[in-house]
């Protein structure tokens, strides 16, 4: 996983409350190297929602990196 890590040119996680801490805990200093896009996990909000935001989320970085382009 941590060459995973660092072959990333971008890192994701959907729920910064959960996802950082796991990332300190088992890959310190990774955790401030990725982007957090605040969607719920589905044991939290209906998949549909869920899908919803990781969408409109995908939808943003798309934009983003065509600006870049």
């Amino acid at each position: 996983m941590l060459t995973d890590l660092e072959a990333a040119d971008l890192i994701i996680a959907l729920k910064d409350a959960e996802h950082r801490p796991l990332l300190a805990e088992r890959f310190p200093g990774w955790e401030h190297r990725t982007e957090n896009w605040r969607v719920d996990d589905v044991d939290v909000v209906p998949p549909d929602i869920v899908l919803d935001a990781i969408y409109a989320e995908v939808e943003k970085l798309v934009a983003r990196l065509r600006r870049l382009a």
